[in-house]
């Protein structure tokens, strides 16, 4: 069907979808995937201050918020008069004019049916392309480049956009990466007005960058904006623009195209790339058919960590349950399936705490409850103590996520701790995948409770009986007090055991040991 002059002109003007659609459809050789017509959506609300954001590399989001937003804002119901565009170097910036000029000049219909776009040579060559008969100008600097000052006859910026100003080595060091940060809020926001709007996109190159900022300044309040994250698959494992990547070996052929998988990580998957990389590999990961039989499990324990909202961009509540068999240096320890990973508020997490301690106990037993001692899940505590379950706080003492974690993936590769062929698969990718961002909820809860068990494991002895508060079977009847008293006494022994064993743990560290052999013979 031919779509007259007029109608084109109508539908350019008031949607930058269909503008995209009708002028630069060479650009893109697939149609548009979901997230490209949000994308389209955010650029033509006019109420937004700030979009930011991140997608997977060849995603097509570069060609339209440099190429496609600078002219249909100016030829389009937006009417930007001074639109900046900042690149990280200068080769960087001429090419996003190079590529918005090719269109202006070559290509027919948008010339036929938007232009005249004549072209002042004076000025076309010197970093800034103006559009006389719109009365606007674009202009497109590197970030080394002066951006003081910068106006179009009377109009200030009020359309600025940066794409890529951050790299791995502008982040590297916290100093570099307030520099950026100071670099954005002194010197670009000022350039424009009160009516200006700001696009911020490149790659999560580090949890502390510019990008991360804004998206915590904006789910936050504190900025008005918008953020948007668009990785190649979503979290069901699905690709994101089906209609390029139709299945998994359209994927599993484009990963092999990318053989530095940091790059990947980064890049397509949209993860933060830890400047350590991984503890665990897919490959170290041991396997169970079955619980041991004939053996009398020695602590069972449900490791948690609680999120504090049930939205979609918080973090989810992770339970993992986990049961010891043997003590001291033959200790083995099972992940149980039946692990929940899921968004929910404090007080549907203690009501899903209750329901799966009652099926861990018809099914093994006394369970004992992990959570984090931190300030907000007090409340969590005594509302479980309350419900009768045998609930321990663990102190985190300031050890980082990674901290807290290097122990248990010690244990991992060193077959102490297995896994259920089915029911931790969300577990094992978040282990294997931990220092590359994306939710690490499961791996808090599964350290906490490793640490636990170790901890305990280490001092327990098989003249404990049945009637031991350590064994999985403590009568329903018992001196509250008394137990908690033996309670304290036996965690500071403990604790300080524990101190000087990662003491020594980490004297091997610095020697130059292979981390598997930093806790050997320890316990």
């Amino acid at each position: 069907m031919k779509i007259s002059k007029q109608t084109r002109q109508q539908m350019a003007w008031e949607s930058h979808e269909l503008f995209a659609r009708v002028y630069l459809d060479h650009y893109f050789s697939h149609p548009f995937a979901e997230f490209h017509s949000r994308l389209f959506a955010y650029t033509e609300d006019p109420n937004w201050k700030f979009l930011t954001g991140v997608a997977f590399r060849n995603s097509g989001k570069t060609t339209i918020l440099t190429v496609s937003l600078p002219i249909w804002a100016i030829t389009g119901v937006a009417q930007k008069k001074c639109i900046l565009i900042i690149g990280q170097t200068q080769n960087q910036a001429k090419q996003y004019l190079s590529n918005i000029k090719e269109e202006l000049t070559y290509n027919p219909l948008l010339v036929q049916d938007l232009g005249p776009f004549e072209e002042h040579n004076e000025v076309w060559n010197s970093g800034a392309i103006v559009i006389k008969h719109y009365g606007a100008k674009i202009i497109a600097l590197s970030r080394e480049q002066s951006i003081r000052g910068l106006r179009h006859l009377q109009n200030r910026p009020d359309l600025i956009i940066c794409d890529d100003v951050e790299d791995i080595e502008s982040t590297k060091n916290q100093e570099a990466r307030d520099a950026n940060y100071e670099w954005f809020t002194s010197e670009v926001i000022p350039c424009g007005d009160e009516d200006t709007q700001y696009v911020y996109i490149g790659n999560l190159v580090h949890e502390d960058c510019v990008l991360e900022r804004l998206r915590c300044a904006i789910e936050e309040g504190r900025l008005d904006g918008v953020y948007f994250r668009i990785p190649l698959l979503d979290d069901q494992g699905k690709p994101t623009w089906p209609e390029r990547h139709k299945d998994q070996s359209a994927i599993d052929a484009l990963h092999k195209k990318v053989p530095n998988e940091n790059a990947w990580q980064r890049e397509y998957m949209l993860r933060i790339v830890d400047d350590q990389a991984r503890l665990l590999r897919r490959g170290q990961i041991q396997y169970y058919d079955a619980l041991p039989v004939n053996q009398t499990p020695t602590l069972l324990v449900l490791g948690t960590d609680l999120a504090v909202s049930n939205k979609m961009t918080a973090d989810y509540t992770a339970l993992v349950p986990i049961i010891a068999y043997g003590s001291g240096k033959k200790v083995k320890l099972y992940v149980l399936p039946g692990i929940v990973n899921a968004h929910m508020m404090l007080h549907e997490s203690v009501q899903k705490i209750v329901s799966k301690i009652d099926t861990l106990e018809q099914q093994y037993r006394s369970t004992e409850v992990l959570i984090e001692d931190v300030g907000f899940q007090e409340a969590v505590y005594q509302d479980l103590r309350e419900e009768g379950l045998r609930t321990k706080k663990i102190p985190l003492r300031g050890m980082s996520k990674r901290e807290r974690l290097e122990l248990p993936a010690s244990c991992v590769d060193r077959g102490q701790v297995l896994f259920p062929r089915v029911g931790a698969e969300a577990l094992v990718d978040q282990l294997v995948n931990f220092g590359y961002g994306g939710h690490d909820d499961l791996c808090d809860a599964f350290s906490i409770a490793v640490n636990y068990l170790v901890k305990k494991s280490r001092f327990t002895r098989s003249r404990f009986t049945s009637g031991d508060w350590y064994h999985i079977d403590p009568p329903r009847e018992v001196d509250e007090e008394a137990i908690e008293a033996k309670i304290a006494a036996d965690n500071k022994f403990f604790d300080d055991r524990v101190e000087y064993i990662e003491a020594r743990a980490l004297k091997r560290k610095e020697e130059g040991l292979p981390r598997k052999d930093w806790y050997r013979d320890l316990f």
